[in-house]
């Protein structure tokens, strides 16, 4: 695969290991030292995510440490891995709000906002009935929090030229 002197879009491309839209504009150049750089700092952020998503680690202890990492980075590489950085840490806090939802409870409190608001049919009092209808929220809010998660994880694995 030629080269256009222009990192490439997806991991695995001939031109180099670092990837994404992020880095577009960054120039490859002679100095492999400064391309060594930007490899393992993609890879140290790669790590970092991963490290957050199994839950060993929070997205605030991500920031802390790979901000460290982006300051004493030289030339113009803290700005490119700098907007990453604030990229990632966005989507990452996304990804952990809709991680922590507890679907069972929040269809409990939305039958009780039903029954609230005067939305309940007249046998609504049955047990049977009302835990039907909490079980068919919770199924609806699995779906839509499944979507959410495949949607941040997309979002995340672009920003880290993962596909």
């Amino acid at each position: 695969m030629p080269s256009s002197g222009v990192y490439d879009f997806y991991p695995g491309s001939a031109s180099s290991s670092v990837s994404g839209p992020f880095l577009m504009g960054l120039q490859r150049t002679g100095d492999d030292r400064q391309n060594a750089l930007m490899d393992a700092t993609l890879e140290c952020f790669r790590a970092h995510t991963r490290l957050v998503q199994l839950g060993v680690s929070t997205v605030d202890r991500l920031r802390s440490a790979l901000v460290e990492i982006v300051f004493d980075l030289p030339g113009d590489l803290p700005g490119h891995f700098g907007d990453l950085l604030r990229q990632l840490v966005a989507r990452l806090q996304q990804w952990s709000r809709v991680m922590s939802r507890d679907p069972k409870i929040e269809a409990e409190l939305e039958a009780l906002r039903e029954e609230r608001r005067g939305d309940m049919p007249p046998n609504w009092n049955c047990p049977a009935w009302a835990r039907d209808r909490v079980e068919e929220i919770r199924n609806d809010l699995l779906w839509k929090y499944a979507w959410e998660r495949r949607h941040v994880e997309t979002e995340i694995n672009r920003l880290l030229g993962l596909r």
